[in-house]
């Protein structure tokens, strides 16, 4: 009998809602996962803060004879400073959370929403809620225990009292940093250096893992359809959603002697429903372990998939020229920014989609370079014919990334940005612009040096 999420594919065959499995989720993205929303670090803040506040309420009960005179205080004013901290603290939170919200909705309208997990799993910002809850819950507990002669036993938190003041300044002084932190991050040159730096670390990840799975990233969003062989049996999704990692590790280790696999979803891909992601050739027994090692989430990730994070600079540049935004200088900052993940991409070898040892083997989609550049260049084209500086500066580009690319000696040919550039020429032989305007651009296509192909008239 074959397993639940593993059968010989028919094309009748559909899975009862009941069998679908939730993907088995590696500990590191689980704890990358929990500690990107925003409420994770705060909560953890809170716990911190009420357990060192029972810590030092009994290190006073049992330290007061022999605390220095400069650490005592008295109970009215250990109430005071830390009723004025507590209250002043949870306003404070309240001030953090709305400039959040704030930050969010101006991202959001701004340059796309994809960019909302920037700012809602900024580790700076958490850091400053949690200090803020943290002290609070500190200072609330620590308040509880404050009692005087008249209460009964007397108790008078004084080293409790000077480290809930003491936090309390420093925490107002991350709170300063982290708002003009936070407004630093609405421009436009914060938001794509950031999420150039996040792109190019995914590059580098590629380049230095070499695997057949980690490398296989869709630049294209949609959905993926694959038709299945007729050979071997059928790895289902076992639910809708993104491929957003495959755990390369895992299946090697897995992989029985004499079986192969064949992957079919890129990470970076939608699959429907119960839709073939993989192919396993040679197995007798289980094959779940394949099924597991795809992780399939209800959005994108930034981790490991390149055509994401290029697919937001795209948004940031579409969204600034449409005609509600209206500014073409932020497109103009994201085609230098994207030229410089293009340079990048052509600097690193294609890696390996295949891995054997023995008569073991995995084998992926290979990795496409000039599938990125034209997912990162040509929602741009077209867009650009409405704006002849940005149009060239496009133009201005990929002639620049293919001239460097080329002294560098990176490829031996650049058939993606020749591709581009001709669509380009192609798209601006019917615009209606001023003669001006129509002869700059004519002399930035010549100057990128890919021929005739690329003249407008």
């Amino acid at each position: 009998m074959w397993p639940d999420a593993c059968r010989p594919w028919d094309g009748d065959h559909v899975r009862h809602p009941a069998d679908v499995r939730e993907p088995t989720v590696s500990v590191p993205n689980l704890i990358t996962r929990i500690f990107d929303r925003l409420s994770s670090l705060p909560l953890l803040g809170a716990l911190v803060g009420v357990l060192l506040g029972l810590a030092m309420v009994r290190f006073d009960r049992r330290a007061e004879d022999v605390l220095p005179d400069v650490l005592l205080t008295t109970v009215d004013s250990s109430r005071a400073v830390l009723s004025a901290v507590a209250g002043g603290l949870i306003s404070t939170i309240t001030l953090l959370l709305t400039l959040t919200l704030v930050a969010v909705q101006v991202g959001s309208s701004r340059y796309s929403p994809r960019t909302l997990r920037s700012w809602l799993r900024d580790r700076a910002l958490q850091l400053t809620i949690a200090a803020a809850l943290g002290t609070t819950s500190y200072c609330l507990v620590v308040l509880r225990e404050v009692r005087s002669v008249e209460d009964g036993e007397a108790i008078t938190p004084h080293a409790a009292t000077l480290l809930g003041l003491v936090a309390a300044i420093l925490t107002l002084g991350l709170v300063v940093w982290s708002v003009g932190r936070l407004a630093d991050s609405l421009s436009v040159d914060s938001v794509a250096q950031s999420l150039l730096a996040e792109t190019l670390a995914v590059v580098n990840r590629i380049e230095a893992d070499r695997g057949p799975v980690m490398t296989n990233h869709d630049p294209r969003p949609g959905v993926a359809a694959f038709d299945p062989p007729s050979e071997g049996r059928i790895v289902e999704a076992g639910r809708a959603g993104w491929v957003t990692a495959v755990d390369t590790e895992a299946l090697r280790s897995s992989c029985p002697d004499g079986v192969g696999v064949r992957i079919l979803a890129r990470v970076g891909s939608f699959v429907l429903d119960d839709a073939p992601v993989a192919v396993v050739l040679g197995a007798d027994g289980s094959i779940g372990w394949v099924r597991d090692a795809i992780v399939i989430g209800p959005a994108r990730s930034a981790t490991d998939d390149v055509g994401f994070g290029i697919l937001r600079l795209v948004d940031v540049a579409l969204r600034a020229l449409s005609p509600g935004v209206n500014d073409p200088n932020t497109a103009i900052d994201i085609i230098n920014h994207l030229g410089t993940i293009a340079v990048r991409l052509h600097g690193i070898e294609a890696p390996e989609h295949r891995w054997v040892e023995g008569d073991r083997w995995i084998e992926a989609p290979p990795f496409d370079r000039d599938e990125h550049l034209r997912g990162a260049f040509d929602a741009i084209r077209r867009s650009a014919t409405g704006e002849p500086g940005v149009a060239v500066a496009l133009i201005d580009t990929l002639g620049a990334v293919r001239r460097e690319v080329r002294r560098r000696g990176l490829v031996d040919s650049t058939p993606g940005i020749d591709l581009v550039l001709t669509d380009l020429a192609e798209e601006l032989r019917g615009v209606r612009w001023i003669e001006r305007d129509l002869a700059l651009a004519e002399r930035a296509l010549e100057a990128t040096g890919v021929g005739d192909a690329v003249r407008i008239r």
